[in-house]
């Protein structure tokens, strides 16, 4: 049974005394007397199922949070405000224990960030420390117990960690790892974390109903330790929490521990075994985060998320800003366009507000003058009616006087509104003069455009006539002179005699023309065949190209590395493969699932070279030079090809079926040649057994068959997998006790990668056999031609020269009829100009019409001066009749004053009654008439009111009275004619375009107003990012300066080199930690990847660099497993001494290292402590026996006198 011993004796020699041979551990007393030896029961090993996913880590970090001094705060969730009593039980499904992270992260989020706005005072950034530690040696957050039940392969066990370095030592298998297990999940972290199983339930030990895991951990100063027990259910995910025995949250116990700087979920703190090489693998971005979290001061962390918040929200803010100041000026360069044409509808517009405002002044006018009237004769008639009314009291007989005058009045009255209307008939007519005015204007203007017509039609009959004597006198001189012609009859022979040479010379090169289109027509059906078989063997490449382009889609620089190798494949001195996701088909779909599980995420996008040179050309171009045009990395692999080697598959093929399966996964996979041998190397394809059917599958046989003797020339057999159903197995033997084989079971996912389908290599076979016959046959009818085309020019050159004599004769004679053409056309061409010009001299004389033109337009102008002469009668006419109604009126008073003398003269008693009577009458019948007609005119000028527009009726109100009743009719009349004319050589815009110039104009001024907020904004951001970098960069640059002076050292003393910098970038996201590393004198510094450096090499660098982070670990405990795994003797026993100098120093935090050997004659400290973990079948199950401190102690007793020499 596993059994562990631990020791922290003091020693009398000093700290540089060495073990002796790992046979004989070096255990002693503990603390306080305990005894070394934990026993418990175990049963030599026993099967543990273990789940491993290399793609889900995504939720392995889990952040302390503590409340840190800086320069901002950050609100915290109570983190005691889910305690409760009892134990409550806790889902361990994937996401569940990242649900309290997102709620945390997002209150950081949403956090107010507040800077100090004085960047020139940077304050001291203190490297941020440990709690102090206590009188045991422990600091706050260490680990002091750990007890175990039912985990693994543990049945029960309990130990004393020391505060310093403790050495965990044991064989393969005996449980070494399952304690850094232990630690991750019993301290509320996530499985996944270790990169082993993902189902917690898979971590009870095989055949019990539970376990748990109980860690005690140093308290804060003053306080009691914390005991954290965590029970596990091994029949589904979930768990339990208790805290010094009272029922918990699991985001409780994570609160607690994150209180006290636990960083389990930080790779630069806890690496587990199945993490190492992930360290390497790790982006030099999230190194960075990783060093600041565990080394670095407690505000670099937030320091660094803050220039990142601000540097992407300033890059936004100026995106943004620059789209503003395209819009403004795109808006201001469209109302450019726009401004004359509003400049123009404005200047009408004023000027159709003043017509109208003129037009608003007739009516007004007139009922001014009529409102005058009324007033005056209402005025008067209240002064008569009041004296008549006294006189009738004394005087009846002068109503009789009364009736007389009033039927007097009423004649005055009628002829006052006969001249009344006479007035409106009079305004109608003049209306109509104008426009009668208009027309008249509008003919002239058409009878002087036919007069400059007609002079100019005189002036061309004038050049015409002139033109047409000379082209006659010209045609009779050369018609009496006739040309000398060549004999026609003569050259219709020699032509006809050409023809027939011709028509021979054609007939031969025909048919030669005819062989060499045939012999054509099949090379270009052969090109067609070839092009059809190149686009069928496109078509079959395309699916490549889709792969490669889903490949970029997860991995940027493993796609563009693949196009760049197509590209550039001729430097390579054999052919590179691509990733095993673009070159590799599984064309059954129903092992596409089962194939897949067998690779991990890294080994689907590795490029496989087939020699060193290749190998080392392909890194040195991409992942050093930048070959793809920027910093990149890739997976690269190469081993020498042995198939001698290679182990071979663990049954043979009768057994294979005979256990039900189906064949190995080699089998159904297809791909380069080349390229087999990778995954036969690299992932033991052809010792992965596949079987479809698990119910024909004994899982008990298969295990032992894939791990037996047979199986494998070497024992125990390496570790083997095979796949049933949908569960895959790892089966190893462990190389102690019994040797039982143990399994791993891991359920498989449906394939995401290998989902399309594959080309059928028969298909492009039958292309390739169709590219190979079309190619020939061109060659066979590109050689045929060649030899027709000597045959081809003689009878071109024969029809060439043929063909060039019967030219120059047909020329000849067509050089001579056109001449003979040309002569008897002069002859007709005479005869029709002579027509022409008769037609010209016998055409009419223009001045006729001109003269009636003239006429035409002398009477316009006599009628026009007419028309302007009535006009200005009827004006004076209508300024006449109004001004007799006036007088009218007066005259109706004076005849009303006369009447009622002669009735005083013939009545002297009624004297004065009969003479205010008439005066009462009269004004009667005028009030009666100026009232209807101001009523009339009142009407008129509400009507114009209502039905003019709001504005004209504001500047109208604002005119002062005594500025309207300035003017008068006539001179408003004027002005509406001047204006009117003005308006008539303006040109009308339309009112949309005003309208879009003025909404133009508002959204610059609201777009004005938003980016001058926004650069403000900018600029704060801008500013407050400064300050935060300058509090930020000078403390990171000692930070990686201090571990870089550490880490180059550690790397001097084991006779390499080593170097770190910080790799700056303009994103601050993109800020990173770049590992340099040399292992051998002639190489140069090298970037340190996953897949250029060998995995000793990896793990020595690993080790290194977290050795120089542990002087200044913030973390109260660190932890590595199994990191020397791969080192040579030298390395290995180097950084053991280092990291015992290191980690067992007064000011060193908890350190655990988990190794499964140790070199003989290694560096001790007293400071140290020892813990063998002991497995096998013999092991007692008493408490207490086979204790190796026991042991010693009965041997010194038994031997004193050897120990005292000693």
């Amino acid at each position: 049974m596993p059994r562990i011993n631990d020791s922290d004796d003091e020693r009398p020699d000093d700290s540089s005394s060495d073990l002796g041979e790992p046979s004989v551990p070096a255990d002693v007393t503990m603390n306080g007397g305990a005894p070394a030896d934990i026993e418990f029961d175990d049963t030599a090993g026993g099967s543990v199922e273990q789940a491993e996913d290399e793609e889900e880590d995504a939720h392995s970090s889990k952040r302390a949070r503590t409340s840190r001094d800086g320069s901002y705060a950050k609100k915290e969730k109570d983190s005691n405000s889910g305690r409760r009593k009892g134990r409550v039980a806790t889902d361990e499904n994937e996401g569940d224990d990242d649900e309290g992270d997102e709620e945390d992260g997002q209150a950081e989020e949403d956090g107010e960030f507040e800077v100090e706005e004085e960047p020139e005072r940077k304050p001291k950034v203190e490297r941020a420390v440990m709690l102090p530690r206590d009188k045991d040696g422990y600091v706050p957050g260490s680990i002091v117990r750990v007890k175990l039940e039912n985990f693994v392969t543990y049945d029960k066990v309990e130990f004393h960690p020391g505060p310093y370095l403790n050495m965990i030592l044991g064989p393969n298998g005996t449980g070494k790892s399952s304690i850094a297990c232990a630690l991750c999940i019993g301290l509320g972290w996530h499985p996944n974390i270790l990169g082993r199983a993902n189902e917690l339930n898979a971590f009870a030990k095989h055949g019990a109903d539970s376990g748990f895991i109980e860690i005690e951990l140093k308290g804060p100063p003053g306080k009691r330790n914390l005991v954290i027990r965590r029970k596990l259910n091994a029949r589904d995910r979930r768990s339990t929490f208790t805290l010094n025995g009272e029922g918990v949250t699991q985001k409780d116990v994570q609160t607690r521990v994150a209180a006290l700087g636990v960083q389990v979920g930080n790779l630069c703190s806890f690496l587990p075994q199945d993490k190492v090489s992930e360290f390497a693998q790790m982006s030099p971005q999230q190194l960075l985060k990783e060093t600041q979290r565990v080394a670095g001061a407690a505000e670099l962390t937030d320091w660094h998320t803050s220039l990142i918040k601000f540097d992407g929200e300033l890059k936004e803010l100026e995106k943004e800003n620059n789209s503003s100041r395209a819009d403004i000026e795109h808006l201001v360069q469209q109302n450019s366009l726009l401004e004359k044409e509003v400049k123009r509808y404005e200047a009408r517009q004023k000027i159709e507000q003043e017509i109208a405002l003129y037009e608003l002044f007739l009516p007004y006018l007139h009922y001014g003058d009529a409102k005058k009237d009324y007033q005056r004769v209402k005025d008067e008639r209240s002064r008569v009616g009041s004296t008549l009314k006294q006189l009738e009291e004394k005087n009846a007989p002068l109503h009789e006087k009364k009736t007389e005058v009033e039927k007097i009045a009423a004649k005055v009255a009628a002829k006052k509104k006969a001249i009344n209307a006479g007035v409106d008939q009079t305004y109608i007519k003049i209306k109509r003069k104008s426009s009668e005015q208009e027309q008249i204007d509008a003919d002239a203007e058409d009878l002087q455009k036919k007069l400059d017509i007609l002079k100019n039609n005189e002036k061309q009959r004038k050049l015409k006539i002139n033109s047409y004597k000379r082209d006659i006198v010209q045609l009779e001189n050369e018609i009496a002179n006739p040309p000398e012609f060549e004999d026609m009859e003569q050259l219709n022979k020699q032509l006809a005699d050409g023809s027939q040479v011709l028509r021979e010379a054609s007939n031969q090169y025909g048919e030669a023309q005819d062989r060499q289109r045939e012999v054509a027509d099949r090379n270009a059906e052969y090109r067609h065949k070839l092009e059809l078989a190149d686009q069928e063997m496109a078509n079959l490449k395309n699916k490549s190209l889709q792969r490669v382009h889903t490949l970029s889609r997860w991995d940027k620089d493993a796609a563009d590395a693949c196009i760049w190798l197509r590209a550039n494949q001729h430097r390579f001195a054999a052919q590179v493969f691509e990733p095993a996701y673009v070159s590799i088909d599984v064309p059954d779909p129903l092992y596409r699932d089962a194939v897949e599980s067998c690779f991990n995420n890294n080994q689907l996008k590795t490029f496989v070279a087939q020699n060193a040179n290749d190998y080392k050309l392909l890194n040195e171009l991409i992942n050093d030079q930048g070959a793809l045009g920027r910093k990149a990395r890739i997976n690269t692999w190469y081993r020498p090809k042995d198939f001698d080697k290679l182990m071979p598959p663990p049954m043979e093929e009768k057994q294979l079926h005979a256990l039900g399966f189906n064949g190995y996964a080699i089998d159904y996979v297809q791909g380069p040649d080349g390229l087999l041998w990778y995954l036969q190397k690299e992932l033991n394809l052809h010792r992965t057994a596949i079987g479809l059917d698990p119910s024909k599958i004994e899982l008990r046989v298969a295990i032992e068959a894939v791990s037996s003797r047979e199986s494998a020339p070497t024992w125990p057999p390496p570790a083997t997998t095979f796949i049933a159903g949908r569960t895959q197995h790892r089966v190893s033997r462990s190389a102690y006790g019994k040797q039982l084989p143990q399994s791993m079971a891991v359920n498989i996912r449906p394939s995401r990668n290998f989902t399309h389908e594959a080309a059928d290599p028969s298909i492009k076979a039958a292309i390739e056999q169709k590219t190979i016959a079309a190619r020939q046959g061109m060659a066979e009818t590109e050689q045929e031609m060649a030899g027709l085309s000597e045959e081809a020019k003689q009878a071109k050159q024969r029809h060439t020269v043929a063909k060039a004599h019967q030219d120059q004769l047909k020329a000849r004679k067509a050089e001579i009829q056109n001449a003979i053409r040309h002569f008897e056309t002069k002859k007709v061409k005479l005869g029709t100009t002579k027509e022409k010009l008769e037609k010209e001299e016998n055409a009419p004389s223009a001045e006729t019409e001109r003269k009636k033109l003239k006429s035409q337009l002398l009477h316009f102008a006599k009628k026009r001066v007419k028309s302007a002469l009535e006009l200005k009668a009827l004006i004076e006419h209508a300024k006449n009749e109004h001004a007799q109604g006036a007088k009218l009126g007066l005259e109706h008073v004076q005849l009303t004053a006369n009447v009622s003398a002669l009735a005083a003269m013939a009545t002297a008693h009624d004297e004065e009654s009969a003479k205010i009577r008439a005066e009462w009458d009269a004004l009667v019948i005028e009030f009666n008439d100026v009232k209807a007609l101001a009523k009339r005119l009142s009407e008129e000028v509400k009507e114009a009111f209502d039905s003019a527009d709001p504005v004209i009726k504001e500047q109208f109100q604002a005119l002062p009275d005594e500025e309207k009743e300035a003017y008068t009719v006539e001179e408003i009349l004027g002005h509406i004619e001047g204006a009117k004319a003005k308006l008539e050589l303006s040109h009308a815009t339309s009112a949309n375009v005003v309208e879009r110039y003025k909404t133009r104009e508002a959204q610059i001024e609201e777009k004005k107003q938003r980016l001058d907020q926004q650069e403000r904004r900018a600029a704060k951001v801008a500013k407050n990012m400064q300050t935060v970098k300058d509090q930020w960069y000078p403390a990171l640059k000692d930070l990686i300066s201090s571990i870089g002076d550490k880490f180059s050292a550690a790397f001097d003393r084991i006779g390499c080199a080593g170097e770190i910098k910080i790799s700056e970038n303009e994103d601050y996201k993109e800020w990173a930690i770049d590992i340099l590393v040399k292992f051998r004198d002639k190489e140069k510094l090298q970037l340190l990847t996953g897949q250029r450096q060998s995995g000793g090499e990896r793990s020595l660098t690993t080790i290194l660099y977290l050795m120089s982070l542990t002087e200044l670990a913030r973390a109260p405990f660190s932890l590595v497993d199994e990191i020397n795994q791969g080192m040579d003797h030298r390395a290995e026993r180097a950084v053991h001494n280092q990291l015992v100098e290191v980690t067992c120093k007064g000011d060193s935090g908890q350190y655990f290292l988990i190794t499964p050997k140790l070199l003989p004659a290694l560096r001790y400290h007293e400071r140290m402590r020892v813990l063998c973990v002991y497995n096998g079948e013999w092991l007692p199950e008493e408490q207490g026996i086979g204790s190796m401190k026991s042991l010693l102690d009965s041997y010194v007793r038994a031997n004193p006198g050897l120990v005292a020499a000693h």
